[in-house]
């Protein structure tokens, strides 16, 4: 198996985080740091390059394959393809490592509709784009596609993966929590859009959430009011909600951009990240913070 596909256990979930690629990431870049007081006592944390991950995450329970988000494939030029990106592994062929193909997906869930989770719904055959899952129902928040502007611009990856999707009757929308299979529930986390949704798998007593972009750094697990330009207030909630729950049931968390599993633990003023493993593409930088090819 591959160093960017890594597979682990849930109770009987059988669960497979696949790091599609990475690229360096201006963490303090819009967050106006320098006249945050609580940035100094980071600062030096990010005088290296800080390498986002893309984690797409594949849970197998019962008779359910689900993929939570679908990466970027190959993109054209994105506002969210960050620089120095480098794709580690093609979806399709990490998840044959696992001994799973395309038609053997039952649900892909999207977090939210940026174009680095909605990338890989889609494959280009000739001119044209097709589902890269034909047999999966793709569950979308409701709030995230109704009046979404980027569904009429044919220049957007919208238009040839989640129309392409919607045309092909594949695309289900979801209002607020929802069963996807038992043991496996989306649940509404919105601020990074309208529309943002988790998932938490839970089975004989142990649990985990697959968190998109709820948070993007392990900064923003112990500054939970530092984000990215989205809605305060809701990311602020959705957190609050999470966190909770995660220390409740020590729950096993997976990002989208962060590169350690982790769990939640509390401190003095609120809660951090501990590393619980790393995920791989992490060893691939040199001394100098560069990336080893």
């Amino acid at each position: 198996m591959s160093n960017f596909v890594q597979s682990l256990t849930v109770g009987e979930a059988h669960v497979t985080v696949i790091n599609i690629a990475y690229a360096d990431w201006n963490f303090p870049a819009g967050l106006d740091t320098a006249a945050s007081p609580w940035w100094p006592p980071y600062a030096a944390q990010f005088e290296q390059p800080v390498w986002s991950h893309h984690n797409v995450v594949h849970i197998a329970l019962a008779d359910a394959s689900i993929l939570v988000d679908a990466g970027f494939d190959d993109l054209p030029d994105s506002p969210y393809q960050l620089p120095r990106f480098r794709r580690n592994v093609d979806l399709s062929a990490a998840l044959r490592e696992v001994g799973v193909a395309p038609e053997d997906i039952t649900h892909v869930v999207i977090t939210h509709p940026h174009d680095d989770h909605i990338g890989g719904l889609t494959v280009k055959q000739g001119t044209s784009y097709t589902p890269r899952f034909p047999q999966a129902r793709v569950l979308l928040s409701r709030w995230d596609w109704e009046g979404n502007p980027d569904r009429e611009d044919p220049t957007e990856v919208c238009a040839w993966t989640l129309n392409v999707v919607d045309r092909a009757g594949r695309l289900n929308l979801v209002d607020g929590s929802q069963e996807v299979a038992p043991g496996v529930t989306i649940l509404p986390a919105p601020g990074e859009t309208p529309g943002h949704q988790i998932v938490r798998v839970q089975s004989e007593g142990q649990t985990a959430y697959v968190l998109g972009d709820l948070f993007h750094h392990p900064v923003m697990v112990e500054q939970p009011w530092v984000n990215r330009g989205r809605d305060v207030e809701q990311v602020l909630a959705s957190r609050q909600r999470l966190a909770e729950a995660a220390l409740a049931e020590d729950a096993l968390l997976v990002a989208y951009h962060i590169g350690t599993l982790g769990k939640l633990r509390p401190t003095a003023t609120g809660f951090t990240w501990e590393p619980v493993r790393p995920i791989e593409s992490l060893t691939l930088l040199n001394q100098e913070g560069e990336v080893m090819v």
